[in-house]
């Protein structure tokens, strides 16, 4: 059902999509950062915020690489966003029963392990839609291959 739009109507969706993903990644630096400065105002901790400020960049580069892939027709450009948050995703899910292991463990019942898995399912649908654009321009660029 989710790959019932034509392709034009999936790239369309994906570019708001991604550009919804580079505001927040901006947004949420600025938030990660400031919490990361104040957590120990007297002495930071100088590789958390290299590791924060690196993850950051690297998040940032690949939304705005996987956009301009759907704009230009290039599937590699694409390749970077579906593997960074594939790992993203696993990581939300593992994340999740991870949580609930402790919650059982420990005889407390809340719902903090549903927060990760609600965010690794929005993005697995997200995932599968890049995914689909993904293959529609590899067989697009394979056909104009068969042309030549």
């Amino acid at each position: 059902m989710l790959l019932c739009f034509s392709r034009s109507g999936r790239a369309d969706f994906l570019q708001i999509v991604f550009t919804v993903l580079i505001i927040l990644d901006v947004f949420a630096s600025f938030h990660s950062l400031s919490l990361l400065m104040c957590e120990d105002c007297d002495h930071p901790d100088p590789v958390k915020i290299a590791g924060e400020v690196l993850g950051i960049i690297l998040v940032l580069f690949c939304n705005i690489l996987a956009f301009q892939g759907i704009e230009t027709d290039q599937q590699t450009h694409i390749m970077p966003w579906l593997v960074v948050y594939m790992i993203g995703i696993i990581t939300c899910y593992v994340g999740s029963i991870l949580l609930l292991a402790e919650n059982m463990v420990n005889g407390v019942w809340n719902f903090e392990w549903f927060i990760p898995l609600a965010s690794g399912l929005i993005f697995n649908i997200i995932w599968v839609f890049a995914k689909s654009v993904h293959s529609d321009i590899k067989l697009g660029l394979m056909e104009s291959e068969i042309d030549l």
